[in-house]
């Protein structure tokens, strides 16, 4: 019963701190779906990497230099590990920040580079 209760809350706490909290944020992400791809996005939001570039580009934004928003997407998966893309959305083109694999069962995560 306590493993159930600690399962239930990690999973609460990957969706309810999910990167579109962003004002910024570009992407497929959907608090109120709790598919594969949305897990896979909610964990890599979770890096601190991720929560101070996403700091980041606030603070970039709102001292009015050119920038664009935080973006993430599924790109593939085999079997529970999803590759997600990190990168800034530009108006005239897109900026990788990292990739990463991401194992959706485990928790795992990888970056790419």
């Amino acid at each position: 019963m306590k493993r159930q209760i600690g399962i239930f809350f990690l999973a609460l706490a990957l969706y309810a701190t999910p990167c579109q909290a962003n004002p910024g944020f570009v992407g497929k992400y959907d608090s109120n779906k709790q598919t594969a791809e949305n897990k896979a996005i909610a964990i890599v939001c979770q890096r601190k990497e991720i929560k101070e570039w996403i700091k980041e580009l606030d603070v970039a934004r709102k001292t009015n230099r050119a920038t664009g928003k935080a973006a993430f997407d599924v790109s593939d998966h085999k079997g529970n590990v999803y590759t997600v893309q990190v990168f800034e959305n530009r108006p005239d083109h897109t900026a990788t920040f990292n990739w990463y694999e991401v194992d959706i069962k485990t928790g795992k995560v990888t970056a790419q580079f």
